[in-house]
């Protein structure tokens, strides 16, 4: 394969290399709910920490995990000089695979040991997930030049990592931690390997001598600021309906027991999506496809306002229609955003010597997404009146739902501005 540049094509890979890069997504995904949805009512239970302190250590791992992204990327684009990405993918998976066991099969401790173990654990979990993603989204670039071809890779992959999602979601309830743990181990390790077996490499870097050593190079690329603006500014809309949605479905909606269902419908939804959005992404352009799939979200949050309030057939049958349709939305934000950002490197002429210092940055984004979700719809909602886990008046609901349907709607427009009026920095696409 020869390395990407400006105007030189790329030929996409076989559907068998594809699948072999594409799976390493798989226990990515995987980690993601047990980390962030059963892990801190598994410290408060098992070991007796408040929530205010788990939600504290959490909030500083993941604000250490942020800021540490965009100096992994440069370390990794230093690595990959050498030895293309294989190291930081094999340094990866013992970091990832011993933080999350060691994280669910914690010894009975102390809180103070609780905490620090936590602390610690966390710590080493995200380092060793932000070294392995960033280093496996930027041998993502390398692999097809083409837009359509770039939409096919990127959904490749992100079909992996739904997947992975979604038997993340499911192990914990029906395995326990001590076989989501080996299960977690035994993926990463299989799907490691045939990544850096069967993948296609990446070519040795052409020789550059005006190459740089700050992480910030790739702020000053044309198209990269306009492109990181909208990803982070859609990826607050879509954060806050994703934190609120235990919320809205058991209190405004009062459907508990539907939670479950919604979120595989969600995942499935968005899984399915994928080749929809690739195709249309070739058809009409990446950008294009992109608003289309805001304008889909939007009018579906629009339609979820009115859902409470109904009577208890219309409002959850309402809501799986929800579901189903901002799933197919999310299939949009998973492959579009990064096959344009795979363009803007490609046309650089970086892709073969610095992805890594693009995708710390591109990730410190979207980690920064999240913070923000919840830092803006978490106390608006507490100022709106609403309590959790108690019976909430009708101000108080509508609050609630205003929160998880309209603001995202809201923030979701701003985002699609930004990317309509960013669509010459984006050209080519």
């Amino acid at each position: 394969m020869t390395p990407a540049a400006p105007g030189r094509p790329i030929a996409v890979p076989s559907a068998a290399a594809l699948a072999a890069y594409g799976a390493f997504a798989l226990p990515l995904g995987f980690l993601a709910l047990p980390l962030y949805v059963t892990l801190p009512d598994f410290y408060a239970r098992q070991h007796g920490l408040q929530l205010a302190l788990i939600g504290a250590l959490l909030l500083v791992s993941r604000l250490a995990d942020a800021v540490a992204d965009p100096f992994i990327g440069r370390w990794i684009d230093r690595m990959r000089a050498g030895n293309g990405y294989g190291a930081a993918i094999i340094l990866s998976v013992p970091m990832v695979a011993c933080g999350f066991a060691g994280l669910f099969l914690a010894p009975p401790l102390e809180p103070v040991a609780a905490s620090a173990w936590l602390l610690g654990l966390l710590l080493l979990s995200f380092a060793g997930f932000s070294l392995g993603s960033i280093a496996y989204h930027a041998w993502g670039v390398e692999l097809a030049s083409a837009p359509a071809d770039r939409a096919r890779v990127a959904g490749v992959r992100e079909g992996f990592g739904l997947a992975g999602m979604l038997a993340g979601a499911l192990a914990p309830q029906y395995a326990g931690m001590a076989a989501t743990s080996a299960a977690l181990a035994v993926l990463l390790l299989l799907t490691g390997t045939w990544l850096l077996l069967r993948a296609p490499s990446p070519a040795a870097p052409a020789p550059r001598g005006d190459r740089p050593d700050s992480w910030l190079l790739p702020l000053r690329r044309p198209g990269f600021g306009p492109l990181w603006a909208v990803f982070v500014a859609n990826g607050i809309a879509s954060a806050i309906p994703a934190t609120l949605m235990p919320f809205f479905v058991r209190d405004a909606l009062g459907a508990a027991e539907w939670f479950g269902p919604y979120l595989a419908l969600y995942m499935v939804a968005g899984a399915v999506s994928i080749p929809l959005w690739i195709r249309l992404g070739g058809r009409i352009g990446l950008a294009r496809a992109w608003l289309a799939g805001m304008a889909l979200a939007v009018a579906t949050f629009a339609w979820a306002f009115f859902l409470p309030g109904q009577s208890p057939e219309t409002a959850r049958l309402g809501f799986a229609a929800v579901c189903a349709l901002s799933g197919i939305a999310l299939g949009a934000d998973l492959v579009l955003p990064t096959a344009l950002l795979a363009g803007i490197i490609q046309r650089a002429g970086d892709a073969d010597s610095r992805g890594g210092s693009y995708f710390g940055i591109w990730n410190f984004g979207a980690k920064l997404t999240l913070a923000l979700a919840a830092g803006l719809a978490l106390p608006l909602i507490g100022l709106l009146g609403y309590v959790p886990g108690v019976s909430n008046d009708a101000g108080a609901l509508a609050g609630l739902a205003a929160t998880y349907c309209l603001l995202p709607c809201v923030l979701k427009l701003a985002a699609g501005a930004l990317l309509w009026r960013s669509r010459a920095a984006l050209a080519g696409d």
